[in-house]
């Protein structure tokens, strides 16, 4: 289906390819009130700008040092969840982490006797990068899908509709044990996490064996699916994470086909109506 007439095949495509927009002028047009403040912009649309632009070290100050991809092939936050989580600064720059190894002192806490693996590669990383800070030489980006290095909606657009950028919240659902029709649909509609029914139905959940990382309680603060989904994740056992992401599925799925008979048949929602679809689908 294209919109508007305007050849535009995927509406939530096209959304984020104008919302990089933000992502792009915070680099490139610093004298505009707004930048240093925070942007419209979801952490997956910052994953995307991240595998859609390309950065060139210069004095450190602009790059940020977990969440840009400056060494490696994408942020470090991706690369090393776990010391991403215990850093006490998260949105240091390359300039400050790197300066008398600021970025070690920032992970100097607590236990950190399980991120020991994660640390060794990491220093590995950024000692193979070998990247020095050039004094007075502002930090560069490029975009990698136009031909002159510079974002447009057009082509940030294109890249996705292509395939050329991998959404993580859409790599998480499709490697999970389900049906394809159910892969599809949670791949597409990001719904259902804070609607009244909705809370009840994810606590009910949550108090079946196994099941306890989808409590509510644990992601209510969270308005941006695909945080919710790697709360969730991060929180299971690496050994059941797509058993629960199966789980997440179908619980929106269940939702969404319930919310589709109120609407267009007019019946009354029914929690244990969805509850009890719900466990009929896991059983299969």
């Amino acid at each position: 289906m294209e919109y508007g007439g305007l050849g535009i095949l995927d509406l939530e495509k096209f959304s984020r390819a104008l919302r990089l927009r933000w992502l792009w002028h915070s680099w490139k047009s610093l004298d505009r009130p707004w930048v240093g403040m925070e942007v419209p912009c979801e952490e997956s649309d910052k994953a995307a700008f991240s595998a859609m632009t390309m950065i060139t070290i210069g004095d450190g100050r602009t790059t940020t040092f977990w969440g840009c991809v400056w060494a490696g092939a994408e942020p470090l936050k991706a690369s090393f969840p776990c010391l991403f989580k215990h850093s006490r600064r998260k949105n240091s720059t390359v300039q400050a982490a790197l300066h008398d190894n600021a970025w070690i002192k920032d992970l100097a806490h607590g236990n950190v006797n399980p991120l020991l693996q994660e640390f060794l590669n990491l220093e590995r990383l950024i000692r193979t990068a070998r990247t020095s800070m050039k004094s007075g030489q502002p930090d560069e980006i490029r975009w990698k899908f136009t031909a002159n290095g510079i974002y447009s909606a057009s082509s940030a657009y294109q890249a996705q509709l292509l395939g050329l950028i991998q959404d993580p919240f859409r790599k998480t659902f499709w490697s999970a044990w389900a049906p394809g029709r159910l892969k599809i649909f949670a791949c597409s509609v990001h719904l259902f996490w804070h609607c009244e029914l909705s809370g009840k139905i994810w606590e009910k959940v949550a108090t079946w064996h196994g099941c306890q990382t989808v409590h509510p309680g644990l992601w209510s603060s969270l308005q941006c699916s695909t945080d919710i989904v790697e709360m969730i994740t991060s929180n299971t056992a690496k050994g059941s994470r797509k058993g629960i992401t199966a789980i997440v599925m179908l619980v929106l799925w269940e939702i969404w086909l319930e919310r589709h008979h109120c609407t267009f048949k007019g019946k009354v929602a029914q929690r244990a109506n969805i509850l009890a679809a719900i466990r009929r689908s896991i059983e299969l």
